[in-house]
């Protein structure tokens, strides 16, 4: 909570000079049905992003993202956070060139461990009024440390669409590759499918297709996750608020030797910043999707849960 705090705070000077803010602060609930558990897996999820453009050029973006949860069958709690920076400079032919840095954390509260990995790397974007891409790579590194001599190499794709003034898409594709110290590489891919539409000026329906698959020395695990969910606005002492559900299912899968379906029920609460036009509430597939992180495995998780 303090990290998503300093972060808001940080962009505060800078959104107060921007020629262009948009935004959304979501706060919600999940539960998670998982084979072989007597109770779900269920928590409290808290939600950030914003982005901030200015006159010269410059345009800088960020994102917190914080959950809790806990089942009666399991001990302890499974906390998650991710943070993530982005600057970016357009050169006036559609064209910009930018930087990222992003920190995602897993923690088992029995055991008072974490997991953490920190990812950084280089963004090149192309933008019109219909149309965004960005081509990005980078690396990761972890926390406990990796064995010397391995690399964890992150690259891909991102491209929205704004099919019209009420719908958009994004198309999401990326690969993270741990190689190095004379071992087989290990591959995770990930594409994704997402989109938002508003029927009317209160009513919005959003959805999201992830196909991620690990590959390890020619066995696969592989995570197919589909999200389908709707949202009403409604205003609050003359602001918008937005208030969505959305059910989730993924299919986990190994080389045919493991299938299993958990199946997810979130709701969320909403509050729009500026500009933030027909986008889908942050806790949603859809927006791990068009929102995700640069981590395919980070971005894989957060679609997951």
């Amino acid at each position: 909570m303090k990290k998503m705090i300093a972060l808001i705070a940080a962009m505060l000077p800078a959104a107060a000079s921007a020629q262009e803010m948009s935004g959304m602060l979501t706060l919600g609930y999940s539960s998670t049905d998982i084979p072989g558990l007597s109770d779900d897996l269920s928590g409290a999820t808290l939600d950030f992003a914003g982005s901030a453009n200015f006159a010269n050029g410059f345009s800088l973006s960020g994102g917190v993202g914080l959950s809790n949860h806990d089942t009666d069958g399991l001990p302890g709690q499974l906390q998650m956070s991710t943070y993530d920076l982005e600057a970016s400079y357009a050169f006036g032919n559609h064209w910009s060139l930018g930087a990222y840095a992003e920190k995602s954390a897993m923690e088992l509260t029995i055991i008072n461990e974490d997991i953490s990995m920190r990812s950084f790397g280089l963004t090149m974007g192309y933008k019109t009024d219909r149309v965004a891409v960005e081509l990005y790579a980078g690396k990761s590194e972890t926390d406990p440390e990796m064995p010397a001599g391995l690399d964890l190499k992150d690259a891909g794709l991102r491209m929205s669409f704004a099919v019209s003034d009420r719908t958009n898409m994004t198309l999401r594709a990326g690969l993270s590759r741990l190689s190095g110290a004379g071992i087989p590489d290990v591959d995770l891919t990930a594409i994704g499918l997402s989109a938002t539409h508003m029927l009317n000026d209160r009513w919005m329906v959003f959805g999201g297709l992830d196909m991620a698959s690990l590959d390890v020395m020619g066995d696969s695990l592989d995570a197919t996750s589909v999200g389908l969910g709707a949202g009403y606005r409604f205003d609050i002492s003359g602001r918008p608020v937005l208030l969505t559900m959305e059910l989730a299912r993924t299919s986990l899968s190994v080389d045919g030797l493991f299938d299993e379906d958990l199946d997810t029920i979130r709701v969320g609460l909403s509050l729009p910043l500026g500009a933030a036009g027909t986008k889908a509430p942050l806790n949603s597939l859809a927006s791990s999707v068009a929102e995700g992180r640069h981590s395919t495995l980070t971005s894989t998780l957060l679609g997951v849960f």
